[in-house]
């Protein structure tokens, strides 16, 4: 059916694919991508058969294995779902209030009024006396 086909394994690792390495036989790539998968060093693996078809020689690749771990899946969803979650207006009202900026401006304001409003009452007794 193929001709001149490789099988290319693939990690992932860290939000990314890699190659990790390629094969001439199906068999050898599958005995080595579950070997890895079954390390703790990479969070999935996937076996891609890449060659030219006998009938139309135009480049094919189609993925023969894959295999992620669940914390994986799980990690992956929760990061795409927590960015409309930031966007929320509170979310967002405080993280703009926790910005060092803007705590400094804060506190110069309160200082200002206040400042004012001692000297308001300090003229307000000189008066009165």
């Amino acid at each position: 059916m193929h001709a001149e086909a490789s099988y290319v394994v693939y990690t992932y690792k860290q939000n990314h694919w890699d190659v990790e390495s390629s094969f001439p036989e199906e068999n050898q790539a599958l005995s080595e991508a579950r070997m890895m998968f079954d390390e703790a060093v990479y969070t999935g693996v996937r076996v891609i058969r890449e060659g030219h078809a006998d009938t139309d020689g135009k480049a094919q690749s189609k993925t023969i294995f894959q295999k992620i771990k669940k914390t994986e899946i799980k990690k992956t969803a929760q990061d795409k779902t927590a960015e409309p979650e930031r966007l929320d207006g509170d979310a967002h009202l405080f993280d703009f209030l926790n910005a060092p900026i803007t705590r400094t401006l804060i506190i110069l304001t309160l200082t200002l009024v206040i400042g004012a409003g001692i000297m308001v009452y300090v003229r307000a007794v000189a008066r009165g006396m």
